[in-house]
């Protein structure tokens, strides 16, 4: 029976799930690649995409966000930003045709993408130091 506990980011985890956690986390590199190769490249192939694959990829890095490192959440924070910001400005144009381009993907994608913003901003809309 396993009676130790541990915190690991808010969450209280039994010994068990530590030391699996821990084999995951000393697999990342292994698995993401160098400097967390892989889990850049997906998030740059599914940003602006119009298919399941958004909402798979965004379950998927919320579950792993606590284990990236730094400099791998400042570089999908500053990228979504900025699709954010184009994303806005296209959406205020009114559109001539119906193939309109929106860099976010549609409206249920932008939606699915808040969610990632949401574990980088804080209450008062600014960053959260990652």
């Amino acid at each position: 029976m396993d009676l130790h506990y541990f915190v690991y980011h808010g969450k209280i985890l039994s010994g068990y799930a530590w030391r699996k956690l821990t084999i995951i986390e000393e697999n990342t590199d292994k698995a993401w690649g160098p400097y967390d190769l892989v889990v850049v490249c997906s998030f740059r192939y599914c940003l602006g995409r119009q298919t399941y694959i958004v909402s798979e990829y965004v379950e998927w890095l919320a579950s792993v966000w606590p284990m990236l490192k730094d400099v791998t959440k400042k570089i999908i924070r500053g990228e979504l930003e900025m699709a954010f910001e184009k994303d806005d400005e296209a959406r205020k144009q009114p559109t001539k045709n119906e193939l309109t381009f929106f860099p976010l993907g549609e409206m249920y994608d932008r939606e699915e993408w808040e969610k990632i913003r949401a574990l980088y901003t804080n209450q008062h809309g600014g960053y959260n130091n990652d």
